[in-house]
C-alpha cells in the first residue's frame, strides 16, 4: 500500500482498502462515515504510515492526512447510500484551501476524494488530484 501511494498509484492503493474492507463482515459494519474513516485510519496506522485524521486548517477540518518524505496526501471522505459523492469531497478540498497549509513545506501535494456507500459497505468511488508541485 506505501508503495502504491509513493508512486501514485491511487487505483492500486484504493483497491488494497477495498479488500480490507470487503473482510468485515456484514453483521458488525456499520453505515457510517466515522465508522470508514476510523477503520481506514487504523488500518493505515497499523501498517506504519503517518495518518493524522480531523487535521485543523484556518478553514475547516480535513479528514485525513497522509504523509511522505516528499509528497502530502489530501483525503475526504463523504459518505451516502448509492450516489458517488468522491467528486463533493475533492472539492470541498479545493474550495476551503486545504493545500494552503502544507505549501510551506515544498512538497507535493495530492487531493484525494473517497466515498462510501452504505448498501454495499464499500468504497463506491474515488477521485484523485496533484494539488501543487
Amino acid at each position: 500500500m506505501r508503495y502504491n501511494l509513493i508512486t501514485k498509484n491511487t487505483p492500486a492503493f484504493i483497491a488494497i482498502l477495498k479488500s480490507i474492507l470487503a473482510t468485515v463482515p456484514y453483521a458488525i459494519a456499520k453505515t457510517q462515515e466515522g465508522y470508514f474513516h476510523s477503520n481506514i485510519h487504523l488500518i493505515l496506522k497499523l501498517l506504519g504510515f503517518e495518518i493524522i485524521s480531523e487535521e485543523l486548517t484556518n478553514n475547516g477540518r480535513i479528514d485525513a492526512v497522509i504523509r511522505f518524505i516528499d509528497i502530502i496526501n489530501i483525503i475526504e471522505f463523504k459518505f451516502g447510500n448509492t450516489t458517488d459523492l468522491s467528486k463533493s469531497a475533492l472539492e470541498q478540498i479545493k474550495e476551503k484551501k486545504y493545500a494552503q497549509k502544507f505549501l510551506v513545506e515544498h512538497k507535493e501535494i495530492i487531493g484525494m476524494g473517497v466515498s462510501f456507500n452504505d448498501v454495499d459497505r464499500d468504497i463506491n468511488g474515488f477521485v484523485f488530484e496533484r494539488l501543487f508541485i
